[in-house]
This record gives C-alpha cells, sequence and structure tokens, in this order.
C-alpha cells in the first residue's frame, strides 16, 4: 500500500516537472521574493506571473455582466448600430 502511494506521488511530481509546471512556479516564486516591494497578497502575485486572473478582475467582470444585464438584451447592439 505504501509503495502505491509512493509510486502515485512519484508519477505526480514528474508529471508536473515534464509540464513545465515546477519550472512555472519556481520562476514566480523567485520572482516573488527578489521584488523590492512585494504585494499585500502573495497569491494574486502568484497568479498573475502565471497568466490566471485575480479577484479584482473577477469582480470587474461580474460588475460589468450586471451592468450589461441591467441594460437589457440588444443594449450593446444598439449602441453599436447608431455610432
Amino acid at each position: 500500500m505504501a509503495t502505491a502511494t509512493a509510486e502515485k506521488k512519484e508519477s505526480f511530481r514528474r508529471y508536473l516537472e515534464v509540464s513545465g509546471a515546477i519550472d512555472a512556479i519556481t520562476k514566480s516564486l523567485v520572482s516573488l521574493y527578489e521584488d523590492e516591494n512585494p504585494p499585500e497578497t502573495a497569491v494574486d502575485y502568484i497568479r498573475e506571473q502565471l497568466g490566471g486572473t485575480s479577484e479584482a478582475d473577477v469582480a470587474a467582470m461580474k460588475a460589468r455582466r450586471d451592468l450589461d444585464g441591467a441594460r437589457g438584451p440588444g443594449w450593446g447592439r444598439r449602441a453599436k448600430a447608431a455610432a
């Protein structure tokens, strides 16, 4: 049983290494370490370095979606047609 777990861990480690995930995460952490003005939240910094969306970006997208929904269907199309 312990051998199966060890094999599974090793297989996963190889997968992360071959896919470049370990290298990308390491580079992101080194960049954070070397930053003279580190951000308030390390997770957002790492997410940005890896090309992810920050919580602020998600909130902005939701707000825009809500605003577009409040304007009603076709609002954007009418505005473009008038231009």
